[in-house]
């Protein structure tokens, strides 16, 4: 895909599988959360969520992930929506996923 805007756009259970989304203009605002290198950022959220947590939804997006995404600098992005049942798991899940990408960005 190249210059394609979807800055407008709600992106609810969307994926975007083997595709090169480094000329796509995502939206940037407090409905999605847009991540890089997808692989590696679900690594290391699995890593940070322990077993007991019961963040049923992010834990799904990972291993997801983990199972789709291909190696190298592929992006994820997730509608805040997704990320649980209610405003707590969100918010959870939200922080989470934020730690993983800037712990992945020092790496």
């Amino acid at each position: 895909m190249t210059d394609v805007d979807m800055t407008a756009t709600e992106l609810v259970n969307c994926e975007f599988n083997e595709l090169d989304l480094l000329r796509v203009r995502l939206p940037h605002n407090d409905k999605h959360v847009i991540y890089r290198p997808r692989r590696r950022v679900a690594e290391e959220i699995l890593r940070r969520l322990p077993a007991r947590e019961s963040l049923v939804d992010l834990r799904l997006l990972a291993e997801l992930d983990l199972e789709r995404s291909p190696a190298g600098d592929a992006f994820g992005v997730v509608h805040i929506s997704e990320l649980g049942q209610d405003d707590r798991e969100r918010a959870a899940s939200v922080e989470i996923l934020r730690a993983a990408q800037a712990a992945v960005a020092h790496m």
